[in-house]
C-alpha cells in the first residue's frame, strides 16, 4: 500500500500575534479524505511531535471536516503526531504539506524538515511529470 507522510505545523499562533492558528482544517481533511478514498495510508508529522493545533475545524455544512475530526484514528494520529527527527522519508511515496499560516513559523525555518524534503524531491525526480504535478496540486481537490 502506497503511503503520504502529511506534515504539520506544532506553532499554535498567527506569527508572533497571540491570534489562534495552526494548520487550516479542511486543506488537511479534504486532502486526506480523497488519499483515503484512494487507498493510500498516511502519517502525520510534525517538528515536535505529539499535538498540534488546528483552525477552521468547526466550519458549518463542511461535512468532510466533520467527518475526519470525528474520526477516532484521526484523532489519535493528530494528537500523537510522529517528530520529525524520527522519520525516514524512504518510507512513503508522497509528502503533502496542508495550508494555514502555522507552517509559515516553524516548518519554513526548520532545517530537518527542509533536509527530508530535499531528500524525498530527489527521490521523486524520477517519476513521471504527471504524478509529480498531481502531488505538487492536490491541494487543489
Amino acid at each position: 500500500m502506497k503511503k503520504i507522510l502529511i506534515i504539520v505545523t506544532n506553532h499554535a499562533t498567527l506569527g508572533t500575534t497571540d491570534q489562534a492558528n495552526g494548520t487550516y482544517a479542511p486543506e488537511l481533511t479534504h486532502a486526506l479524505d480523497a488519499f483515503l478514498q484512494a487507498g493510500f495510508a498516511y502519517d502525520v508529522a510534525s517538528i515536535n511531535g505529539g499535538e498540534v493545533p488546528f483552525y477552521g475545524e468547526n466550519i458549518e455544512g463542511d461535512e468532510v471536516n466533520t467527518r475526519i475530526f470525528n474520526n477516532d484514528e484521526f484523532q489519535s494520529r493528530v494528537k500523537n503526531t510522529i517528530p520529525v527527527s524520527q522519520l525516514n522519508v524512504d518510507d512513503y511515496d508522497a509528502v503533502f504539506y496542508p495550508g494555514g499560516f502555522g507552517l509559515l513559523s516553524d516548518l519554513a525555518l526548520h532545517a530537518p524538515t527542509a533536509s527530508s524534503q530535499q531528500s524525498f524531491m530527489k527521490m521523486a525526480a524520477s517519476w513521471e511529470p504527471c504524478v509529480m504535478a498531481l502531488l505538487l496540486c492536490c491541494r487543489l481537490h
